[in-house]
């Protein structure tokens, strides 16, 4: 017979047994839902065209997965939550592959595409490229299992993706050895901080796979510091991984590399001051990364040298922090235009900067909150590793916060954001960490119920919030990133068939990017660019003299008229290019168009 307490516990187990069933049934029915809805053209938001199916689907195995992993009496029960989580999770962030998008990335993502193409081929070789890790990444996937170059590109995103949300719980644990937050964590790395879609977006984008993957470098920085201390240069497993995460953070962009260099440095500084102070060292205080950071540094400059993108970046930013330093940064022209052109459409900064940084805010606060106390208050631990750990991010995170800070008030670029990217790495892991440590001390002064349902709300909440904004969207005033089939064919057709070195324009001219792609990179002398509204409505045919080709795809009539609200082209200029006198129709598939001006 059982007691009053087993009968409790006997009900709470049978609970967690079906929320978990419904669970996982739910996102089993999401998942289903979205691949039978493929794209069948381009779609400016993949949130309108993904069935609600998928999302009630999703949102309840998320709900499900985030009650069970952190108020479930059985460890399984919890590990099971966390499992249903990251399934969750992971289903939203492969949205892409799951409606079969032909390729998601416009832009950097169409060159990284090219890039991808010339290594295949042999234009290009890979110790000739600056950072060539995602691109030999995904050649691998698609040379080991026949999928296109297209498809394995995303198939890497993803990975990168899924990544970043396994070792932020990770980081976690072993920091702290404690559950609870861990679980907060996992909830947190699905959160997604450092995708702004502002220089960092869920596509084929070196610098955005470096950021995500630098949890992985942290996780072995944690366990390499927890490691023997027989000696400074005594090697370790540990540390053999790290000088080998590292390595590959250099060849997946030099520029987050740099980031990570700066903050072993300045350990290195606080470990060397700590060595003069305390004259007695604990047995548990944490192994010097010496050697490490020495490591970093020669292969940083090994890799980085006479590559000429490093030198041009190198140019480009000392000349951007030299206009701030002197005052001619253009911060205020840069933010004066993006806010007016908001404000035309009826939004403005401050909306997109609550929409996109609202979490981050609070995770920023929370992780200063943290950082103050390991600074200047009493850090409880199991040793002195949790507390050394957050002492050193705070002090290594300065030189790159300092360096984010000099890009935005030499110019609003997206060099800037690449920065806060990485950033927002240490932000979400930093922020999960005092979540759980708070959670941990009011539950030791307050009722214990309502603290835990309060952290459960507030997840909740960032996870919707944030997940709005995975992905570029009218909710944030920017298209999405998808490429369509026809879009590809139809360009393609263009750099095959047609005398391109006429000239190719387009709106706000993507035809160069669709070229990368094309000639993997060894792009002709083709004259690229874009056309303005009042040539599309009336004088195509004197716009760029005569003879010239212009590219009207399904994604730009969307984009402009729909996601900018006719901002710069309306809906009008699109239909009336056509009607002009001296413009013919070469190419027309339902999702390109190709027009030749003759004049």
């Amino acid at each position: 017979m059982l007691t009053g307490t087993g009968s409790v516990r006997h009900r709470s187990d049978t609970v967690s047994k079906v929320l978990l069933t419904v669970g996982y049934l739910a996102l089993l029915v999401a998942v289903v839902s979205a691949r039978t809805t493929p794209a069948t053209g381009y779609e400016l938001s993949i949130y309108a065209q993904t069935p609600d199916a998928f999302w009630v689907g999703v949102g309840a195995a998320t709900a499900v997965g985030l009650v069970t992993s952190l108020f479930a009496r059985p460890a399984a029960s919890r590990v099971l939550g966390l499992v249903l989580g990251v399934s969750s999770y992971a289903a939203v962030v492969g949205l892409p592959l799951l409606r079969g998008y032909h390729y998601f990335g416009r832009g950097d993502g169409m060159t990284h595409l090219g890039w991808t193409r010339g290594l295949l081929v042999g234009n290009n070789e890979v110790f000739s490229m600056f950072y060539p890790g995602i691109h030999t990444f995904a050649i691998f996937v698609g040379e080991s299992t026949g999928l296109p170059l297209t498809r394995s590109l995303l198939y890497v995103v993803f990975a990168f993706a899924v990544v970043f949300a396994l070792f932020v719980p990770m980081c976690a644990w072993a920091l702290t050895g404690d559950l609870r937050t861990t679980a907060v964590a996992t909830f947190s790395g699905f959160l997604l901080l450092p995708i702004t879609n502002i220089s960092t977006q869920l596509v084929p984008h070196t610098t955005t796979q470096t950021v995500l993957f630098a949890p992985v470098v942290v996780y072995l920085l944690v366990r390499y510091l927890r490691s023997d201390r027989g000696g400074t240069l005594v090697p370790t497993g540990a540390g053999t991984l790290l000088a080998v995460a590292l390595a590959a953070l250099v060849v997946y962009h030099p520029q987050q590399a740099l980031n990570f260099l700066l903050m072993l440095a300045t350990i290195c500084g606080l470990q060397l001051v700590a060595r003069r102070w305390i004259s007695h060292p604990s047995v548990t205080e944490p192994r010097r990364v010496y050697a490490q950071t020495g490591f970093l540094a020669v292969f940083w400059m090994a890799w980085s040298h006479g590559h000429e993108r490093f030198r041009s970046g190198a140019t480009n930013a000392v000349g951007e922090i030299s206009k701030a330093l002197t005052g001619g940064g253009g911060v205020a022209a840069d933010t004066a235009q993006r806010g007016g052109s908001l404000t035309e459409i009826g939004s403005g900064l401050f909306e997109i900067f609550l929409k996109i940084f609202s979490v981050a805010g609070v995770y920023s606060a929370v992780t200063a909150a943290l950082l103050l106390v390991a600074l200047f208050g009493r850090l409880g631990g199991d040793d002195d590793i949790e507390p050394s750990f957050h002492r050193y991010m705070a002090g290594a995170l300065v030189p790159v916060a300092a360096l984010f800070g000099l890009y935005v008030l030499g110019s609003v670029s997206t060099q800037a954001f690449r920065h806060l990217g990485f950033l927002l790495v240490f932000v979400t892991l930093v922020g999960a960490v005092g979540i759980g440590r708070g959670w941990r001390l009011l539950s030791d002064r307050l009722p214990r119920a309502p603290v835990g349902s309060a952290v459960a709300v507030f997840l909740a909440v960032a996870i919707v919030v944030s997940a709005l904004t995975v992905f570029p969207s009218p909710w944030i005033y920017l298209p999405s990133q998808h490429v369509s089939e026809q879009s590809m064919s139809g360009y393609e057709t263009t750099f095959e068939h047609a005398t391109v070195s006429d000239g190719v324009y387009s709106v706000r001219g993507d035809a160069d990017r669709f070229a990368d792609a094309h000639y993997a990179r060894k792009v002709p002398n083709t004259p690229f660019g874009s056309v303005n509204e009042t040539a599309m409505r009336t004088s195509l045919s004197t716009y760029h003299g005569t003879g010239w080709y212009l590219a009207v795809s399904e994604a730009d009539r969307k984009r402009e008229v729909l996601a900018y609200d006719q901002l710069r082209y309306s809906r009008e200029s699109f239909a009336l290019v056509r009607t002009q006198r001296g413009v013919s129709s070469v190419v027309d598939n339902g999702g390109f168009e190709l027009y030749y001006v003759s004049g």
